[in-house]
């Protein structure tokens, strides 16, 4: 026979895990998702994604991290901020390097295996990476 007691216990055990879940639910919200990296603009970009690009006969060779997007030694906001160093290290001048790093940059679609054009992640696919 379970005693009055032991029923409370299992109530307020019960009651225990459900608070645990809802505050680990908020903590999760407020930490972000760390499988995703989030431009200044709201898109979101998967953790590991490899880029590359071929500019003026070079090939150049970027990532996502959950700092933003990794090239040349340097981690910057946007795939934008990216092409800009990228064309500033072949000797465009800043000025001269502006450019629209979804259209800059190739992504690794692992389900295909090949690169595909970064803008496609922004147009609508960008929480699978693919």
């Amino acid at each position: 026979m379970v005693s009055q007691a032991s029923t409370q216990n299992f109530v307020l055990l019960e009651q225990l895990h459900q608070q645990l879940g809802e505050l680990l639910d908020i903590a999760r919200q407020k930490q972000g998702d760390a499988r995703f990296y989030v431009t200044p603009r709201g898109e979101r970009l998967r953790v590991g994604l490899q880029l590359k690009s071929r500019y003026e006969g070079r090939e150049f060779e970027a990532s996502i991290t959950q700092d933003g997007i990794s090239f040349d030694g340097a981690v910057y906001p946007t795939p934008s901020a990216a092409a800009v160093a990228a064309k500033v290290k072949c000797g465009k001048p800043m000025a001269a390097a502006q450019t629209n790093g979804w259209l800059f940059w190739d992504y690794l679609n692992e389900t295909m295996h090949v690169y595909d054009r970064l803008i496609k992640l922004r147009q609508g696919n960008a929480d699978r990476g693919e």
